[in-house]
């Protein structure tokens, strides 16, 4: 979850059954030994162009997918914006990257951020 000026970045997906047009985080798998900040910096890096600062864990959701039949633990991680601005570097995987008010979120979250906001953690009041 990125931070910046009282907004966090969130990514519009292209394609997927469930995941069509639906808002998520930046997000990725982690690579064998690594760490999850810098799994977390490195997949911000490879979908924004954006790097990160001030990174922390947050939590984790369970995430059951009933359409797809897939079932996550997604770790999620808060950062803030270092510097860049969010460039579409993977348009077969999204549509556009764009920044929201944390209390004006859109409808269509993808299932991991859906879980995330049901936590009502709040990425604003958490000390990285």
């Amino acid at each position: 979850i990125i931070r910046h000026k009282n907004m966090v970045l969130l990514g519009q997906r292209k394609g997927g059954s469930s995941g069509d047009k639906f808002w998520c985080f930046p997000s990725g798998h982690l690579e064998q030994n690594e760490d999850w900040e810098s799994g977390a910096t490195r997949e911000v890096l490879e979908e924004t162009g954006v790097q990160i600062t001030n990174i922390s864990f947050i939590t984790a959701t369970n995430d059951i997918n009933r359409i797809d039949g897939k079932h996550y633990i997604t770790i999620h991680m808060v950062a803030d914006l270092h510097q860049g601005e969010p460039t579409l570097l993977e348009p077969e995987k999204f549509y556009q990257w764009k920044w929201f008010k944390w209390d004006k979120l859109p409808d269509s979250l993808f299932l991991p951020a859906e879980n995330f906001v049901k936590t009502r953690i709040d990425p604003f009041n958490i000390t990285s």
